[in-house]
C-alpha cells in the first residue's frame, strides 16, 4: 500500500484516481469496481470511527467545548466523510460512469 501511495501524484486523490478509471474504455470490471469500491468506503468508515474516538475524547477531558466541537467539528467531518463514499457500482449500473452522482455535478 505505501508503494502505490507514493506513486500517487499530491495533486490526485485516490476517488479521482478511481473515478479517471471509469471514464476510460476499458474500464474495471463490475466485479473488481465493487471491491475497489469497498475497500475505499471501509477506509472512510475506519477515519470516521477515528473521528468519532476523537470527538468522545474532547467531549471528555473538555466537557465545556464539548457540545460547541459535537456541533462544529465533528459534524462537519461526519458529512465530508459520508459525502466522500464512493458509489461508483450504481453509478455504472445507472450509466453515469463519468461521476457517481448526478447531485455532485453540481
Amino acid at each position: 500500500h505505501r508503494d502505490y501511495l507514493l506513486k500517487l501524484s499530491p495533486r490526485t486523490s485516490v476517488r479521482a484516481r478511481v473515478l479517471a478509471t471509469e471514464q476510460r474504455k476499458n474500464r474495471l470490471p463490475v466485479h473488481a469496481l465493487a471491491v475497489v469500491e469497498a475497500e475505499f468506503n471501509a477506509c472512510l468508515d475506519e477515519l470516521l470511527r477515528v473521528c468519532s474516538r476523537r470527538s468522545q475524547l474532547v467531549c471528555r477531558y473538555l466537557p465545556n467545548y464539548a457540545a460547541e466541537f459535537r456541533r462544529d467539528e465533528f459534524e462537519h467531518d461526519r458529512r465530508a466523510l459520508l459525502e466522500g463514499r464512493l458509489s461508483a457500482v450504481r453509478a455504472r449500473r445507472l450509466g453515469n460512469a463519468g461521476d457517481e452522482s448526478p447531485e455532485r455535478k453540481a
